[in-house]
């Protein structure tokens, strides 16, 4: 067994199959240590002057390239079909032998410029104190390489002197003097140039996720309120993305501002599909956050959700179904407070912008109710307006708080039934009143 991947190596470790990753070769994302590094006094958790070094120049080394992954706790082998070296076996590290502030303080004063979001953490035998140590290094800005050590060890002593590795297969790589010298004179930003695809490729893949979920669902010719949070230059799936201050964790322990009101707890219960954290449980709603931060919200337009307490109570003869403003303006400002307080702090460097489509909304006459509704229990249908669109899609880019993302996405689903933006209720001066929410009944 082995794993192909930074994600499916998340997943095995948070599930603690351990015997997974046996068979996986060293390569440029990922390197195996038997045991963590050397500590000053032996066994007290703390690096030593050669610990320190040796961590710096593994983590940088990852860094300079495209990020990886060191685990510790795994003996590895010379494979010579592979040609590298590859995880024959695994031996629980004691947490104690481990002070992963001494680590952090070490990358932090050890390489420069400064390594943006390593994490360490462990992944127990349920019940011990040992288990697998995982160093994950993401992937650096191409603005802020190379990542440089400040000093190198040699036997005891410490020298400064500045050193540039990368990582090369499953070995390090340093760069000699005649390439750091022809960087400088050729201007150094060059020799780091953004491999990143480009936006149209995160867009088209968006839209692949909700061609997909479709198919899924059934719901090729069913009414449909999708809600799309895409980063641009379709990032790489993220590598602590199953860890403890993950994203998917994020998610999973989101509060919302109701606890009873419309908000992402309302799809159900969770699953891991091909990476990926799904809420595909329920026939009329589905929740999904990739691991390369795409985050995708469908709502079936059905009397039960988005249409809720605005259906009349004599279901005898077909009415059209009629939106609860509120249900639509809830689950958008909820989506937004998670792209805004977890999606963009992870993931700095992209630039996020908001997709909304709505399909088959003019066929299957749906409409939108106005008004001010105060109290979900006091709604009631009153006046509707008509869709007028089978194929609605808009895109707004992502703003600097919650309110403002909130308005820009309702202000086009308004749109959809040619009802302006004076008409939608819960806003303030600077975009939707978030605090409102709070005040309603749950």
């Amino acid at each position: 067994m082995v794993v192909n991947s930074q994600t499916e190596l998340g997943e095995a470790l948070a599930t603690q199959d351990f015997d997974r990753i046996v068979g996986t070769p060293e390569s440029n994302w990922i390197d195996f240590k038997r045991q963590p590094y050397a500590t000053q006094p032996q066994g007290s958790g703390n690096l030593s002057a050669h610990g320190r070094s040796e961590l710096c120049k593994d983590v940088a080394a990852f860094a300079n390239l495209g990020g990886g992954c060191i685990v510790v706790g795994y003996q590895t082998e010379r494979n010579p079909l592979h040609g590298s070296d590859v995880a024959s076996s695994y031996s629980c590290v004691q947490n104690a032998l481990v002070n992963i502030d001494s680590y952090k303080s070490a990358i932090r004063n050890g390489v420069y410029p400064l390594i943006r979001e390593p994490r360490i953490q462990w992944f127990n035998v349920t019940d011990t104190h040992e288990g697998i140590l995982l160093i994950e290094v993401n992937p650096q800005s191409s603005e802020q390489k190379p990542f440089i050590l400040r000093r190198l060890v040699e036997g005891d002593e410490i020298v400064e002197a500045i050193s540039i590795p990368t990582r090369n297969g499953d070995m390090t790589d340093w760069h000699t003097a005649e390439k750091i010298h022809a960087e400088i004179r050729a201007g150094i930003s060059a020799s780091y140039v953004s491999t990143t695809a480009s936006s149209e490729t995160s867009s088209r893949n968006a839209t692949e996720t909700l061609n997909d979920v479709e198919g899924e669902k059934n719901w090729f010719s069913r009414p449909v309120f999708w809600l799309q949070a895409i980063p641009s230059g379709n990032p790489a799936p993220l590598l602590g993305f199953f860890g403890v201050e993950g994203l998917a964790n994020k998610l999973q322990n989101f509060s919302p501002l109701r606890t009873n009101g419309f908000n992402l707890r309302v799809f159900g219960q969770p699953d891991y599909v091909d990476g990926n954290l799904v809420y595909g449980s329920r026939n009329d709603a589905y929740l999904r956050l990739d691991a390369n931060g795409l985050f995708t919200l469908a709502i079936l337009a059905s009397p039960q959700v988005i249409g809720w307490g605005l259906q009349p109570p004599d279901d005898s003869s077909p009415q059209p179904v009629v939106v609860n403003g509120t249900v639509v303006i809830e689950e958008t400002v909820e989506f937004c407070r998670f792209v805004q307080l977890a999606l963009k702090p992870t993931i700095p460097d992209a630039n996020w912008t908001y997709r909304l489509t709505c399909r088959q909304f003019m066929s299957d006459d749906i409409r939108l109710g106005t008004g001010n509704p105060r109290l979900i229990t006091l709604l009631n249908r009153g006046s509707s307006y008509q869709s007028h669109s089978d194929s609605w899609v808009r895109e707004v880019p992502s703003g600097s708080t919650v309110s403002v993302d909130a308005l820009q996405v309702v202000t086009h689903f308004y749109a959809l039934f040619a009802i302006g933006p004076e008409s939608i209720p819960f806003t303030g001066q600077d975009g939707i009143d978030v605090e409102s929410f709070l005040t309603m009944s749950d």
